[in-house]
């Protein structure tokens, strides 16, 4: 009996063709970025300090309360896409 094919979801295959497209040239490095801008974007994603001094609070208080902080690439980043 064979057992079923597990279904890549859509970021799955996002995620695989990115990797592929920049590894085989298909996408370049000012592409890559665009990528990188619209998923920044898309997530309102900005620093932790940018994000204190918006809404009026300290780096350390937005660091220990707020639950969307992100770590990519070892900097940190609050998620403010509401």
């Amino acid at each position: 009996m064979k057992t079923p094919k597990k279904q890549m979801t859509l970021a799955e295959k996002i995620e695989i063709n990115i990797y592929k497209g920049y590894n085989e040239g298909i996408i370049n490095d000012t592409e890559m970025v665009q990528i990188i801008i619209l998923m920044f974007d898309l997530l309102g994603l900005t620093s932790i300090a940018d994000y204190a001094r918006r809404v009026g609070k300290t780096y350390r208080g937005v660091s220990k309360y707020c639950k969307k902080i992100v770590n990519i690439n070892n900097f940190k980043y609050v998620i403010d896409n509401e």
